[in-house]
């Protein structure tokens, strides 16, 4: 059985960015309002929302980590009858909502695995991801989650990627490549972010 999952570094780092940026918060509030109380009322203001600002950032930093906490695949190799066991929780991606996914599926529910490069651009900063789903029988789309790039590197993450090649090799299928797309990352990919949509679930 191969088994999927993000590493507890990755997990705890992401939380505790969040944490970190929250104590940040915290302080700029406090000397917002210390300012704000020592007659520099335009400073003050300017902390406060510099605050929000950071609030609103930590939040989506901890909603990061949430998503990898929760985030596993399993595929059975068995060549009788493959499992996958999928554990995808709603926070799995912070460009692309979808509803979280929980359960075990055979080689016959799912009859396409599809990958996709989605584009991005946020004020002049350009970056690309790797995004991948399962089409299934019934018509439904499951979207497993999207390799990033990793921070001061020219590389990209791999798992994804990779559990989505080991479910099509279990279930005897070809990793389809679909065309690529482009997303708004809106600010700073945090605020306003607009993934660009699948096409219609088709094998």
């Amino acid at each position: 059985m191969q088994v999927f999952r993000y590493s507890g570094l990755k997990k705890w780092t992401s939380l505790i960015g969040a944490v970190a940026i929250a104590g940040c918060t915290v302080a700029m509030i406090w000397l917002g309002i210390v300012f704000a109380m020592q007659g520099e009322p335009g400073l003050g203001f300017f902390l406060w929302v510099m605050g929000l600002g950071m609030l609103a950032l930590a939040e989506f930093v901890w909603r990061d980590g949430r998503g990898k906490f929760g985030w596993r695949i399993e595929v059975n190799t068995d060549p009788e009858v493959p499992l996958i066991g999928l554990s995808l929780p709603k926070q799995r991606s912070y460009l692309t909502q979808a509803p979280a996914f929980h359960g075990v599926l055979t080689a016959k529910d799912i009859v396409s695995v599809q990958g996709r490069e989605d584009s991005y651009e946020s004020m002049g900063i350009g970056f690309s991801v790797t995004a991948y789903r399962l089409v299934l029988a019934d018509g439904q789309s499951v979207f497993l989650g999207e390799d990033r790039p990793l921070p001061r590197t020219e590389e990209t993450e791999t798992m994804i990627g990779e559990a989505a090649n080991a479910i099509a090799q279990a279930c005897k299928l070809k990793l389809r490549w679909l065309r690529p797309a482009q997303g708004h990352a809106g600010i700073m990919a945090a605020w306003g972010v607009k993934s660009p949509p699948w096409p219609e679930a088709q094998p």
